[in-house]
């Protein structure tokens, strides 16, 4: 179902796709085949996408940058530009760069939710 709905809306020749958590409901193999297919299809159709997701490696994966919101208030806490390759494959999640960055961003979202249970 997946596949079908993003291709439905890449024959539309979009500029930008949002994708609200996308691949949440979705097995942890279908999911990494699903995150493989969209950078293939970004690459080839280079769309802008908007993916909102709350897996870290997902967004490590398939971001050109992340963005972390604040919980509150829905305002941008953090930029954090993603310095892998657009050609991505599953072989990135033991890269050490990566599980530094994702080790960084679960600090972040660590510390933000205690001072939120802290006020």
């Amino acid at each position: 179902q997946q596949r079908v709905s993003i291709a439905r809306v890449l024959i539309m020749e979009p500029k930008m796709l949002l994708m609200d958590e996308p691949f949440a409901s979705l097995d942890a193999l279908t999911r990494l085949s699903m995150q493989q297919l969209l950078l293939k299809l970004s690459t080839e159709h280079n769309p802008a996408i908007f993916f909102i997701t709350h897996d870290v490696e997902e967004a490590l994966m398939l971001a050109d940058r992340i963005y972390i919101m604040s919980s509150c208030q829905s305002r941008l806490q953090h930029e954090i530009r993603v310095p892998f390759p657009k050609t991505r494959s599953i072989s990135l999640i033991g890269n050490p760069r990566f599980l530094e960055m994702k080790s960084d961003i679960l600090r972040l979202l660590f510390d933000q939710k205690l001072k939120k249970l802290l006020r």
